[in-house]
């Protein structure tokens, strides 16, 4: 995804973690983050792709998102992290 950098990109990591406690960021590049979401939200529910989409609709304008992409960890995302 692209978020604005500097405060507005702090402000939306913290958003991020409120909503997932052990949200991981895997790569960072000037405006670009990648993370990675733990299979259950900070209240103990379950991650769907659904809650993510609902989320950043809810947060793009607030935090001047330019873009997003949401997908699941494939077999071959799995096998190449351990």
């Amino acid at each position: 995804m692209n978020v604005a950098s500097g405060p507005l990109q702090d402000a939306f990591k913290e958003e991020l973690s409120a909503n997932w406690a052990d949200v991981q960021i895997i790569e960072q590049h000037g405006d670009s983050l990648k993370f990675r979401l733990p299979r259950q939200s900070a209240d103990g529910r379950r991650t769907t792709i659904g809650q993510v989409f609902r989320l950043m609709e809810e947060v793009k304008e607030k935090f001047s998102i330019k873009d997003y992409s949401v997908s699941e960890t494939t077999l071959e995302q799995i096998f190449i992290r351990q």
